[in-house]
């Protein structure tokens, strides 16, 4: 996966600006930075929700903006923030139109369909909501639906815009750990620094539409990046279980360690 140059303006207003990023097949790649960023949009523009007004977004040697919908949908599925309550279906119906673009015409749902979406509720812990509406769930239960409909696709590709959004901690580091595990291109928007520093094989953070890093979470979460991207005080610890970096904040005015902290900890 590749983004070659991107570019986008919405509005008028520049929200992506030559955006040279890519993915090697396999990884899971977070992509962070304040809000307002460009987060989202670069997520758009890989499954054909926002055209870039220039660049490339490149699935192999495949232009996504040159290949037809039905095509790209086979290879990404996408979990986004927004869920359409408007047709009160049960859940394992929505789970199930991640199938759809594998169907023809307005094919039945196979036995290898419900089989997929079956595994993808299973996954998530959600086989006891399947047969409730919707649109009566809540925030953290919609989400991990939208989960099981993404992973219900079995694509090579899959796209999390925000995907621990009303989750609790513990479903936050569960779905963290699922997508580590898949074996899949995984690109995920992320709020929580420290979530994408234990779980991501790659980091790239953006600042007002622009690339500033991108490489392993210690370099890319390298406490200057942070401090200047974030506007916030930043500590880097070691994570005494797993040996990875833990990110300590505070007010930016800050301008030494805290106390018993190693100095040689603080600057990658």
């Amino acid at each position: 996966m590749r983004f070659d140059h991107v570019g986008v303006s919405l509005a008028g207003r520049a929200v992506l600006r030559d955006v040279n990023l890519e993915v090697p097949s396999g990884r899971f790649l977070g992509l962070v930075g304040p809000n307002g960023s460009g987060k989202s949009t670069l997520l758009r523009t890989l499954y054909r929700a926002v055209a870039p007004e220039s660049g490339r977004v490149l699935l192999g040697e495949k232009d996504v903006w040159r290949t037809g919908r039905r095509e790209v949908a086979r290879t990404v599925a996408v979990m986004t923030q927004e869920t359409s309550t408007e047709f009160d279906m049960t859940v394992l119906d929505v789970v199930l139109l991640s199938r759809v673009p594998f169907q023809r015409g307005f094919g039945r749902d196979t036995d290898a369909d419900l089989d997929l979406a079956w595994t993808a509720l299973d996954t998530v812990g959600a086989t006891d909501l399947a047969d409730r509406p919707i649109g009566r769930l809540s925030g953290g239960q919609r989400q991990r639906v939208m989960l099981a409909r993404a992973l219900a696709a079995d694509t090579p590709v899959l796209v999390l815009d925000e995907p621990t959004n009303h989750l609790d901690i513990a479903f936050q580091l569960e779905l963290m750990r699922l997508a580590a595990g898949l074996g899949r291109t995984v690109i995920a928007a992320l709020h929580d620094l420290n979530l994408a520093a234990t779980h991501c094989d790659e980091i790239a953070v953006l600042d007002a539409g622009r690339l500033v890093a991108a490489g392993p979470p210690a370099e890319a979460l390298a406490p200057r990046v942070v401090e200047e991207v974030f506007h916030v005080g930043v500590t880097r610890l070691t994570h005494p279980g797993t040996g990875g970096p833990v990110l300590v904040f505070d007010h930016p005015h800050r301008t030494g360690p805290r106390p018993g902290t190693n100095r040689d900890e603080i600057h990658a």
